[in-house]
């Protein structure tokens, strides 16, 4: 090959390779990605509410924040976490080392520092939807720009799911009537009021209602729908209308007060961390013996539950953790059909000491006759109740059905006015049990913290017994029943391709893949 063609050749390749980069998401060229910001979807927000990710409180909002900011970890559907803004983590027995990435930008094009991540902590700690989530971490400090070290008040081997607390920018405050700089530290807000993120999208400097594609952002995949249209709704039923109307083109309803308000659109089911369980006052005489709380879980009929009370929109839960935890698919469960369950049923009751039954075949003893606490107000909840009360009714268990308002409810729960009730909790990721083992739990009515299986949960947070062996033994103390996990319904308009890809952890985990 003559020189003259060489050099062509390589002048041809330096072309194509300068094209190439040029298509690259990169930091310190942001302008060189060719944008088409002719597409846009429009998707619900509360503007009378903030979007702030610390001070939200609508679920539109929270929905929105997440494609703002980003945390240092995505946890996916299966609860396996993704490093996010994270580069590198080293987890210890009582500590948590981050690094944090190098290429991690916030949207106006400065670094994300450790100093950054350390106050978004602590900003989260004291947040009312982060709070709990955090409850294992006692503090975090920067060592150097790039790498927090996070203290853990316990070990645990699952904590880390709960590092994908959003990541906002910080900085020097400036003195009131001076352009100089304070010594306290506050987060840096956007020309629209709002902090900095480093999330997929960012506030339209020109538009407030309006984001647009964050050149800055780290990941790989740049969304195909560029610009995102705001808009403004008051409540959950405006939205419905909104959708049908094509006002918005995407809405997810948690169905959390058990209606679901049908929609004339495309939809696509969400399963949730929501554990929906059946409480038992473990301090009442019939149900501290767990031979009966045994019986209790072995006739419930949770399929019915699913099926019958959550008109499908739920999945049954074999135990207290989410159904696709990946960690579950190690699990051995035994195989029993519904004929087997009711004679050991049955013969768990007898042991229990009550053996003794009356001409209808009910439990003679007056202990045997329970009361049953429901929400009135949530229609799945208050026929799951009647279904279980129906299913007792089949080993001997007289059971009556309390159906009161949930301030009456919540009363009620205070002051031990029942033997059994119908809770729901929405587990972090990390698939902590603390709300029922806590001492500060928000789900501990009727629970015995002095209980062996409390002890037990620790030590398998801790890595000291496996996953296996603490479900066997939840299953022979049953301090509660779970009953299953709620659905959420996302709906979308027939010009968005949605591919299913909206998660619990994120319904707009996928968007990077939608079409319009």
């Amino acid at each position: 090959m003559n020189l003259k063609k060489t050099v062509s050749i390589l002048l041809v390749l330096t072309v194509l390779l300068t094209g190439l980069s040029a298509c690259k998401n990169s930091a310190d060229d942001p302008e060189s990605s060719n944008i088409d910001d002719s597409v846009s979807i429009k998707l619900p927000v509360s503007l009378v509410d903030s979007l702030d990710p610390y001070v939200c409180e609508t679920d539109f909002n929270a929905q929105v924040t997440l494609l703002l900011y980003d945390g240092l970890v995505k946890v996916v559907d299966d609860l396996t976490y993704e490093n996010a803004l994270a580069a590198g983590i080293n987890v210890g027995k009582d500590e948590i080392t981050v690094t944090v990435r190098d290429d991690a930008y916030f949207s106006d094009g400065s670094k994300v520092s450790a100093r950054d991540v350390v106050e978004s902590f602590d900003e989260a700690k004291e947040s009312d939807r982060y709070s709990a989530m955090l409850e294992n971490f006692e503090s975090a400090t920067a060592s150097g720009d790039r790498v927090v070290v996070f203290k853990t008040v316990r070990e645990d081997v699952y904590c880390v799911n709960c590092l994908d607390f959003p990541i906002v920018k910080y900085g020097k405050a400036l003195k009131d009537g001076d352009e100089s700089e304070s010594e306290n530290i506050e987060a840096v807000m956007d020309e629209s009021g709002n902090p900095i993120g480093s999330g997929r999208y960012k506030f339209d400097s020109t538009a407030a209602d309006t984001l647009t594609l964050n050149e800055y952002w780290y990941g790989e995949d740049l969304p195909k729908i560029r610009r995102i249209k705001l808009i403004n709704l008051i409540d959950s039923g405006a939205a419905v209308e909104s959708m049908e109307t094509g006002n918005i083109s995407f809405l997810f309803q948690d169905l959390s007060s058990g209606v679901y308000n049908r929609v004339n659109a495309q939809t696509s089911e969400i399963l949730m961390t929501n554990l929906v369980f059946l409480g038992v006052n473990a301090f009442s005489k019939c149900l501290a013996k767990p031979e009966v709380r045994q019986a209790i879980s072995l006739v419930v009929n949770k399929q019915n539950i699913v099926e019958k009370s959550f008109l499908g929109y739920a999945q049954v839960a074999k135990t207290p953790f989410y159904p696709n935890w990946k960690n579950l698919s190690e699990l051995y469960f035994d195989s029993t059909d519904e004929k087997e369950d009711l004679l050991e049923a049955n013969h768990l009751l007898d042991t229990a000491g009550y053996s003794e039954t009356d001409s209808l075949g009910m439990r003679s003893s007056e202990d045997a006759s329970l009361t049953l606490l429901v929400n009135s107000d949530n229609p799945y909840k208050s026929a799951a109740a009647d279904e279980i009360a129906n299913d007792l009714k089949s080993i001997g268990l007289s059971v009556k059905v309390n159906k009161v308002d949930f301030e009456t409810y919540k009363s009620d729960l205070a002051n031990v006015n029942y033997d059994l009730y119908i809770g729901e909790v929405r587990l972090p990721d990390d698939m902590s049990l603390e709300v029922f083992f806590g001492e500060d739990g928000g789900a501990t009515y009727g629970i015995n913290r002095d209980a062996d299986i409390v002890e037990e949960y620790y030590n398998f947070r801790a890595g000291k017994i496996s996953l296996q062996r603490f479900a066997d033994l939840f299953n022979v103390y049953l301090p509660f029943v779970p009953l299953c996990y709620r659905k959420g319904i996302a709906a979308y308009t027939n010009e968005i391709s949605y591919n299913d890809e909206g998660t619990h952890c994120d319904v707009y985990a996928g968007i990077y893949t939608w079409k319009y």
